[in-house]
């Protein structure tokens, strides 16, 4: 049975489509238009970007895509994708712009997103200390508490920071510090631990979990 003139030439299209991969892929983020090759996106397998260019790609490529984002981010996001590294300004953090490679599904390797400004980088490392700071503090108390084989061992234990804790500040970072939470869980896996959740309960206190 022949298809009706109208879904055989939608058909026929979509073919075509296919067989002739589109230069250049257009997205609307956070009201600004860019413009790049389409095979620089469509080579990011899984990611975001990826897949709202291959779901377009049948409908209509011409017109931008529109995504809910930063643009001064994004513009990064681009360069990142076209040369694997990127040198960010003083305007936006590594944070920031972890945030959003995770938002578009991109994992940035390590060493590859680097602060162009000296007191940024000085901020990063004191997050980077702090982190180590308080993965120290949460083995020193462990070590201190009769169940401390046991928790390396077979079951799972609970931290717990009062606002007077001194630590609190911290603990409370590691929740929006995509690094300084890596730099915390690394180090208590060095040791056999691993960090299956910071919980924030209240706003009064935070709880670490650890086995």
């Amino acid at each position: 049975n022949s298809l009706p003139p109208t879904e055989e030439r939608d058909e026929k299209r979509i073919m075509e489509d296919n067989t002739n991969e589109p230069k250049t892929a257009k997205f609307n983020v956070g009201g600004k238009e860019f413009e790049t090759s389409y095979s620089l996106i469509a080579k990011q397998e899984g990611s975001m970007l990826a897949r709202l260019v291959s779901e377009t790609w049948l409908k209509n490529l011409s017109k931008p895509i529109f995504i809910d984002r930063s643009y001064d981010i994004f513009a990064f996001v681009l360069e990142y994708l076209r040369h694997g590294c990127v040198v960010l300004p003083d305007t936006i953090s590594r944070e920031m712009f972890h945030r959003d490679m995770d938002f578009y599904g991109i994992n940035p390797g390590d060493g590859t997103v680097k602060a162009s400004s000296f007191a940024l980088q000085l901020a990063e490392l004191k997050d980077r200390r702090d982190a180590l700071s308080l993965a120290d503090h949460c083995l020193r108390k462990l070590s201190t508490e009769e169940r401390y084989l046991d928790t390396l061992n077979k079951s799972d234990t609970q931290l717990t920071f009062l606002k007077k804790d001194p630590f609190f500040s911290v603990a409370r970072l590691l929740n929006e510090r995509t690094e300084m939470k890596a730099v915390f869980k690394e180090t208590l896996a060095e040791f056999g631990m691993t960090c299956k959740e910071i919980k924030i309960s209240s706003s009064i206190f935070i709880q670490v979990a650890l086995h």
